[in-house]
C-alpha cells in the first residue's frame, strides 16, 4: 500500500521501520528506513528510525555507529525540538560508553524540551548506572516535577532504589506511579516482583492480581506471576497463569519459554510438546522451545534461590525490576 499511494504515508513507513527495529532485524529495518528516506528525506522521525536501524546488528548485518550518528545529527538539525531524537541519540552514545557525549545530548534536548519525561529518565538512569545515585535522584526529582504524569520516571526511580537497597522508598515510588496511572500493567508487575522478593507472597499475589484485573492483556505480568508461583512450588497455579497469559497475548514469546522451562523441570514432556505445537502455529519453527533431550541445569536455576542463572538465556525476558532485584541480591550476597 505505501508503495502505491500518493498520500503522506511517512507515519506508516516509520511504524514499519520501528517494527523491524524492535524485532532486531537490522537488515530489514535499514531497507525500510532507506526506502522511506527516498520519499521523505527531510522527515526527522524517519531519520531517527534510520539511525536506530544502523545502531543495531543482526546475523550478517553489523552495527554501523558512524552512519547511525549521521542520521541522528540530520534529525536534530532538521527538527531541534524533536525530543525523542535527542533521547535516542543520547541512549545510543551511552551504549557506546561515551557518557560525556550522552550527557551533553540529554542536556541539549532538555533545554529545548524541558517537559519530555523520557529525556529526564534516560539521563537519570545513566547517572544511576554509573553509580552517581545522588545526582540521579536529583534528576528523577526534577523529572517528576516537570512531568508529573510520566509513570516510567517513577518506575525507573523505584528500580534504582531497589539497587540501592532502599525498599521502602521503592514502594513509595511505585505507589505514586499507580496514583498517576492505576491501569499501568508494568508498574503492577514491578510491584508484584518487589513484594515477592522483599515482602510476602500474599502481598505479591495481591499486586499481581490487581494488575491482571486492571490490565488483563499485559503478558509480562502473567509470566512473572507464574514464575513466582513456580518458585513457591505452586506448579498447578503457575500452569494456569501461563495459560491465561498465552490467551491474553499468544505472540509474547517469553511466555512459551518460561512455561517450557517449568514443564521441563517437572519432566512434563507432553506439555512441552503441546507448547511446541502452539508456538509453531504462531512463530513457525523460529521459536526454540526446549525438548526433553535438551534439558540441562539451566532449566532448574529459575526455581532456585541461587539467582546465578544463565544471563545470556534469560536477559531478554527480564523486566527492569527483575534486573534491579537480581543486582540488589548480588550486592547483598557480596556484603555478607
Amino acid at each position: 500500500g505505501v508503495l502505491l499511494t500518493r498520500e503522506d504515508t511517512s507515519y506508516v513507513w516509520h511504524a514499519w521501520g520501528m517494527l523491524e527495529f524492535h524485532l532486531k532485524n537490522a537488515k530489514n529495518a535499514r531497507t525500510v528506513a532507506l526506502s522511506a528516506l527516498k520519499r521523505y528525506p527531510n522527515n526527522s522521525r524517519i531519520l531517527v528510525a534510520a539511525a536506530l536501524a544502523f545502531a543495531i546488528s543482526s546475523p550478517g548485518c553489523l552495527m554501523n555507529p558512524d552512519t547511525a550518528r549521521e542520521y541522528f545529527k540530520k534529525a536534530v538539525l532538521l527538527d531541534p525540538n524533536h525530543a525523542h531524537a535527542w533521547q535516542a541519540w543520547g541512549v545510543f552514545e551511552a551504549k557506546q560508553t561515551d557518557f560525556e557525549a550522552a550527557t551533553a545530548l540529554f542536556k541539549r534536548g532538555l533545554r529545548l524540551s524541558p517537559n519530555h519525561g523520557a529525556l529526564w529518565q534516560a539521563w537519570a538512569v545513566l547517572e544511576s548506572r554509573n553509580g552517581i545515585h545522588t545526582k540521579a535522584r536529583t534528576l528523577f526529582e526534577r523529572g517528576v516535577a516537570s512531568c508529573p504524569n510520566h509513570v516510567h520516571l517513577y518506575q525507573a526511580w523505584a528500580c534504582m532504589e531497589v539497587r540501592c537497597g532502599d525498599i521502602p522508598r521503592a514502594r513509595e515510588l511505585l505507589e505514586q506511579a499507580l496514583k498517576t496511572d492505576r491501569e499501568h500493567g508494568p508498574v503492577w508487575t514491578a510491584y508484584g516482583l518487589l513484594e515477592a522478593r522483599f515482602g510476602t507472597l500474599d502481598r505479591a499475589r495481591f499486586c499481581f492480581g490487581e494488575g491482571a484485573r486492571i490490565a488483563p492483556f499485559h503478558a509480562p505480568l502473567f509470566r512473572t506471576w507464574a514464575q513466582t508461583e513456580a518458585k513457591a512450588g505452586n506448579y498447578a497455579r503457575a500452569r494456569e497463569l501461563f495459560a491465561q497469559g498465552l490467551e491474553a497475548d499468544p505472540l509474547y514469546a517469553p511466555l512459551y519459554h518460561a512455561s517450557a522451562e517449568m514443564e521441563a523441570m517437572l519432566g512434563n514432556f507432553g506439555a512441552l510438546a503441546d507448547l511446541q505445537r502452539r508456538a509453531e502455529s504462531y512463530f513457525g519453527s523460529s521459536l526454540e522451545i526446549p525438548q526433553g533431550c535438551e534439558i540441562d541445569a539451566h532449566y532448574f536455576d529459575l526455581f532456585l534461590e541461587n539467582e546465578e542463572y544463565d544471563q545470556s538465556r534469560y536477559i531478554a525476558m527480564e523486566t527492569e525490576m527483575e534486573k534491579a532485584i537480581r543486582e540488589a541480591q548480588k550486592t547483598l550476597a557480596s556484603n555478607t
